[in-house]
Order: structure tokens, then sequence, then C-alpha cells
């Protein structure tokens, strides 16, 4: 079963487009699909998106409107997708660091503020000792 974020994509795939044709080849799917998906939403919606001529693809006032949400939508959608995925692959937990201090301060300090840019989810724990340290 189609879920609705499919057929706003198919929607403002064919909008985009200028017909259904050219959306099908887009996407790399059957013209009959994209036709049914926009087909199911005008139905969902009962409302008239697109006059459908065999020349010419036009938006209604409504379609046009439902066209600019959808773009929204599905833009939110996908920055909502990446951000997520950008979580995942962030680092993120408690580092210790325990070290001579004058590598501290010579090798350390310097880099700190550009580690914590890159790294914001780790919270970094330097510590400093003058003894042997395995």
């Amino acid at each position: 079963m189609k879920t609705h974020s499919d057929e706003l994509a198919l929607y403002v795939a064919v909008v985009e487009a200028g017909s259904f044709r050219q959306a099908a080849e887009n996407l790399g799917i059957d013209n009959s699909v994209v036709s049914r998906g926009v087909k199911r939403l005008e139905e969902k919606l009962a409302t008239i998106l697109l006059h459908r001529t065999t020349r010419r693809l036009t938006l209604t006032p409504e379609g046009e409107w439902y066209y600019q949400r959808a773009q929204q939508v599905l833009s939110d959608m996908a920055a909502a997708e990446e951000n997520l995925l950008a979580r995942q692959s962030q680092p993120e937990g408690v580092l210790k660091v325990d070290a001579a201090t004058p590598f501290i301060i010579h090798q350390l300090v310097p880099i700190i503020g550009e580690f914590r840019r890159r790294y914001p989810a780790i919270e970094l724990q330097l510590e400093s000792s003058e003894s042997f340290i395995n």
C-alpha cells in the first residue's frame, strides 16, 4: 500500500516534470503507477489538483496551494531524515585523556576548539599528571 508521502512525492514529481509521462520516466517507474498515485491523492482529498488534457497539464488553484505545501513537507521530511542519519554517524560520549601537563598544554590545548566544533556531542575530560602513565 502506498503511503501518503509516496503520493505527495508523485504529485510533486508530476507538477515539476509537467507531465505524468515525464514524471514516470524521471522516477523510473511505470506511467500508470504515477497516474494512479495522483488519482488516489485527489480522491483522498476530495479535490481536483490538476486539469488534464491530451496536450497540457495545469494546476487548479487548490493544486497550486497543495503543491507549495507538499514541497515544504517533503523538504522537511528529507531534512529530518538527513539529521537523524547524521546524528547516528556522529560520535558521542565521554573522552577521557590523561597525559603529562606539557603534552596537554602544547599538543591538545591548541586543537580543542576545533575538536569541540567538529564533535559537539563528545564530552572531553582532560587530566594532567606527571607520573608514568601506562
